[in-house]
């Protein structure tokens, strides 16, 4: 292989990249693809995805997800084709809350805390804004999720 450099400075930059271009990818045996197409916002399950063996190196085989686990109850931010690869930036975790199920909502200062019971009307991931209806009152309030599924609310 021979690569054009121009400059010595550029020499030590050249160097480096023809052994990179040179040196092997770090070989993977297999990888998770998808069975069927799963489009944006679709939780993913155990029968949309296999682990597939691969014939021959693919450049970027060592990027992509190489587990069932760590795609089984994620959620897709991307159309996944079928017998691709599936990169990590392709799902994120799984809802955390349900519409339809009974949450916790907080509200708290320095001088008041009110706990409820509510139903959340959405569903949603750490750090998502959603709506949820006052089980006493079904006035409709929202708030933003915590890592324990726990709603906090804050003042307008």
């Amino acid at each position: 292989m021979i690569m054009r450099c121009g400059g010595i400075a550029r020499l030590s930059l050249c160097v480096f990249a023809g052994l990179l271009a040179v040196m092997p990818a770090h070989a993977v045996d297999s990888v998770a693809t998808a069975v069927r197409v799963i489009y944006p916002g679709q939780t993913i399950e155990a029968d949309m995805v296999k682990l597939v063996s691969l014939n021959r190196e693919m450049p970027n085989a060592a990027r992509s997800i190489q587990s069932l686990d760590a795609l089984i109850g994620k959620v897709a931010t991307k159309t996944i084709l079928p017998n691709r690869l599936i990169l990590p930036s392709a799902v994120i975790e799984g809802n955390i809350v349900e519409a339809g199920q009974n949450v916790r909502v907080l509200y708290e200062t320095e001088a008041i805390s009110i706990s409820l019971v509510a139903v959340a009307l959405e569903d949603g991931i750490v750090g998502d804004t959603i709506r949820v209806r006052n089980q006493d009152s079904a006035r409709i309030i929202a708030g933003r999720i915590s890592d324990d599924g726990t709603i906090y609310v804050s003042a307008l």
